[in-house]
C-alpha cells in the first residue's frame, strides 16, 4: 500500500464509500487492513457490509 493510502475500515460514518459493481462480483478482493503489512482477503460482496458502502454500477468506466 502506498504511503497515504486509506483502508476501507474505520472510516468516519458520514463518509460515503462507493464500490463498483464489478468489484462486488469478484470471488475475492485484497484490501488494506490498517497498516502497510496487513492485508485482508474478502469476498467481493462482503464489502457492502462496511458502514457507508454503496454499490455504483459503472463507477470505474
Amino acid at each position: 500500500m502506498s504511503i497515504g493510502g486509506v483502508t476501507v475500515f474505520a472510516l468516519p460514518p458520514d463518509l460515503a464509500l462507493y464500490i463498483d459493481t464489478a468489484v462486488l462480483r469478484r470471488p475475492w478482493v485484497i484490501v488494506g487492513g490498517g497498516s502497510r503489512s496487513l492485508k485482508l482477503r474478502l469476498a467481493g460482496g462482503d464489502l457492502l457490509r462496511i458502514p457507508g458502502a454503496e454499490e455504483v454500477d459503472g463507477l470505474s468506466v
